[in-house]
């Protein structure tokens, strides 16, 4: 399930464990702190990165504190195209972009492909 939050995240939390859901929830368009993000994982929440981590220093620092397993990249509505969000996914991990996008792609597969 894709999640749209801006700032009720508290309640999204609350609502999951007391729904007990089976599907992967994802919260999309994440830009909030690093506090907040483990908040989110603890609670089986994935996270999925837009355009924002292009600028946002402190929203970087959030990327490279969580494990690539539990990260998703997307572009939303933004001008930005997906090869700019992952080169800056690499650069922040200090990895190799094929190695970010084998990543990313691997946790597609385990959320969508059953």
């Amino acid at each position: 399930m894709l999640i749209h939050c801006v700032k009720a995240f508290q309640e999204i939390i609350a609502f999951k464990k007391e729904i007990q859901p089976t599907q992967v929830w994802i919260l999309h368009g994440f830009c909030k702190n690093l506090q907040v993000s483990k908040s989110l994982l603890k609670n089986g929440i994935i996270l999925s990165f837009g355009a924002e981590i292009i600028n946002n220093k402190k929203l970087q620092e959030v990327v490279l504190e969580i494990p690539l397993p539990l990260i998703l990249l997307e572009t939303d509505t933004a001008e930005i195209e997906i090869p700019a969000i992952y080169n800056k996914v690499a650069e922040i991990k200090k990895m190799e972009v094929v190695a970010i996008q084998k990543e990313i792609k691997q946790n597609f597969k385990n959320i969508f492909i059953k």
